[in-house]
């Protein structure tokens, strides 16, 4: 990022402008985090910095030699959404937005071996499980309330709108966030590693004039993540559908296809090297969009040489996993090409 677009970032993200210099190709400001993560709450002699890329094309990492955070500035948001309680995903998905398309992490001062967005993230205690009520009951006799009648049991209404029925809400063990404290109603899926660890939870509204129409929830790592992944197993799926959003993931889960969700319409190393560790063919289904065939391109020259890959053709007027029928689903997979 430029040096301009650094401080209106961090001018958002503290929703004040805080006074900066520019020192050594780094903005220089106090610590956005100081209030929890310094011992005098406050940062008097700032030791915070974000690094400039020339061009404006390259990540920025911010880093700070008091507290000792330091990363991306999608992990900045991240931060200080856990630890304000404010709002920030949009900043977040921003921030990643930028980064998934950068060239290369800069080289900076006293780098370690692993680059900070590469350390694979700690997963969440139990305590977090089961903190949503599901968005699906499958008691023939009553469902509970704001469900709706769905064959033999009871659904949301919103996962009947997008084509995903009790069975299917049952396997992706699909949650409803009844407010998400902005007044948002969500359905909420858990993300999990692939040992079925939870890492946190990503929800989508039901109201499509809600912004964000994505949130996640405690701290959840997007970027180390893949929506699904805990579903794989070996012996049982030959090949993984890559695709965008929840609800493509979950439209395929309904057709009965394994099914792999990046949550945005990019992919990371952390998220690659997940689908290598997998061994099998990836058929790359993206939303059928500028963004998501930037997103294919990115997939590719990152799984290209350690698994097969495929991609899909769309039929005329169709975009997205979610739009399709279990039909149009089925054909593109068998009309597949190598990618």
């Amino acid at each position: 990022m430029k040096q301009r677009d650094i401080t209106e970032f961090l001018k958002e993200l503290q929703n004040r402008r805080v006074p900066s210099k520019l020192i050594n190709g780094w903005v220089s400001m106090p610590c956005p985090l100081a209030p929890w993560t310094h011992r005098n709450q406050h940062d008097t002699h700032p030791s915070f910095g974000v690094k400039v890329q020339k061009g404006g094309d390259r990540i920025s990492i911010f880093n700070c030699y008091t507290c000792k955070k330091k990363g991306p500035l999608s992990h900045l948001a991240m931060l200080y959404q856990q630890f304000s309680g404010q709002d920030k995903s949009h900043l977040i998905d921003e921030a990643e937005d930028i980064e998934l398309f950068g060239v290369q992490l800069p080289l900076w001062e006293e780098r370690n071996d692993a680059e900070p967005h590469m350390i694979p993230p700690e997963p969440l205690g139990t305590e977090y499980e089961d903190i949503f009520d599901p968005a699906w009951d499958g008691d023939v006799h009553g469902g509970a309330p704001g469900l709706q009648r769905s064959g033999c049991g009871w659904v949301h209404p919103y996962m009947l709108t997008r084509g995903v029925m009790l069975s299917a809400a049952e396997r992706l063990d699909a949650r409803l966030d009844y407010d998400d404290g902005h007044g948002a109603e969500r359905i909420v899926f858990a993300v999990r590693g692939p040992e079925g660890e939870l890492y946190g939870y990503t929800g989508r509204a039901t109201d499509d004039e809600v912004n964000p129409r994505i949130r996640d929830y405690y701290g959840l790592p997007k970027r180390a993540c893949l929506l699904g992944i805990h579903a794989f197993n070996a012996n049982r799926h030959g090949a993984v559908i890559l695709c965008e959003g929840l609800f493509d993931y979950a439209r395929l889960v309904q057709c009965d296809h394994f099914a792999v969700a990046a949550m945005h319409s990019g992919l990371t190393e952390l998220q690659a090297q997940l689908l290598r560790d997998m061994g099998i063919p990836v058929i790359l289904m993206y939303d059928n969009d500028e963004a998501g065939r930037s997103g294919a391109k990115l997939a590719k020259r990152l799984l290209q040489d350690y698994v097969p890959l495929q991609k899909v053709r769309y039929p005329e007027g169709k975009k997205d996993p979610g739009s399709l029928t279990a039909h149009e689903i089925s054909c593109m997979l068998n009309d597949s090409r190598v990618a």
